[in-house]
């Protein structure tokens, strides 16, 4: 096929076409966006930050008299 045969003016197979790649474009950005917002993406795990328990120790004035 020569670059000849190719056409781009302004047929309606050329926006049919072009409404195409427009949607694959759109449903692979959506699958994307909805695949790594959810649960099913396991590949980062948030580390947990547990935070020091403050605990009263030994400073009860009744038990030092």
């Amino acid at each position: 096929m020569n670059i000849d045969t190719y056409s781009f003016s302004g047929d309606a197979v050329t926006f049919l076409g072009l409404i195409g790649v427009v949607s694959a474009f759109v449903v692979v950005v959506t699958s994307f966006r909805r695949f790594f917002n959810s649960p099913y993406n396991v590949r980062y795990v948030k580390p947990q930050v547990d935070e020091p328990t403050t605990t009263d120790s030994g400073t009860d004035s009744a038990s030092s008299t």
